[in-house]
């Protein structure tokens, strides 16, 4: 650490409290700023704790974390700590290839998915703040990331030139919603004693489908249910 000096300290070690407090005050010596990214899952073989290393960088330190951590609180100001996950990236660079029909994923591909993501960072658009958007703006950040990555795409010559609204409508066109039809009131109900008597709980069969199954743990169906009055064995 003295000789290197460096800047951000990343830990994917899972040995907890790798990153001591000398380690950590000694990088404070020569980075005003630094980054600490104790990124090792599950919390039990983190690195260093957010709490420890905002206390050991005097409140100067940008932490993000592979798992999620609650804000840390340290002389009366609140610390956000950002969680580090794939999540931000992964599903705007294939929706990206989807849409633009791009034949392989290139560097440049992989570097405008970065580049755009940290456009996002409340760090940098504000000064403060999170050094990852929040989870809550996932979509928003797929969806910018995948036009991005498609764009560059046809700018490599690896997808078809389009038009940026054609390539933003693939985009709208192949951006999956979370959507799923919600059980009926009086279904629950009709339901209840069976759950109760066998430990199994409803699931839905298929999202068009008017059926419902009831599986066990195994997710094994079990019981085929339409109306409160009719039941059948599969």
């Amino acid at each position: 650490m003295r000789n290197v000096k460096p800047d951000i300290l990343i830990g994917v070690s899972g040995q907890t409290g790798l990153f001591t407090e000398e380690i950590i005050r000694e990088m404070h010596k020569h980075c005003p700023r630094p980054i600490v990214m104790p990124l090792s899952n599950p919390t039990s073989r983190v690195e260093a704790t957010p709490q420890d290393i905002i206390a050991w960088t005097e409140g100067n330190a940008l932490v993000a974390t592979g798992s999620p951590f609650n804000p840390v609180v340290w002389k009366d100001k609140i610390y956000p700590i950002a969680q580090c996950n794939n999540a931000f990236i992964f599903p705007g660079i294939g929706l990206g290839v989807i849409a633009s029909g791009a034949s392989r994923i290139t560097d440049e591909m992989l570097m405008s998915a970065s580049e755009t993501l940290a456009q996002y960072s409340p760090l940098v658009l504000n000064g403060e703040g999170l050094v990852l958007p929040e989870l809550k703006d996932i979509q928003k950040v797929s969806r910018a990331i995948a036009f991005a990555v498609g764009k560059m795409a046809q700018q490599q010559g690896v997808a078809v030139k389009t038009s940026a609204e054609a390539l933003q409508q693939a985009i709208d066109d192949n951006f999956w919603q979370a959507e799923y039809p919600r059980l009926p009131p009086y279904l629950h109900l009709s339901l209840r004693p069976v759950v109760k008597a066998t430990g199994l709980f409803p699931l839905p069969f298929f999202r068009s489908h008017p059926y419902w199954v009831v599986a066990n743990k195994s997710h094994l169906p079990h019981l085929l249910c339409r109306t409160s009055s009719e039941k059948e064995e599969l």
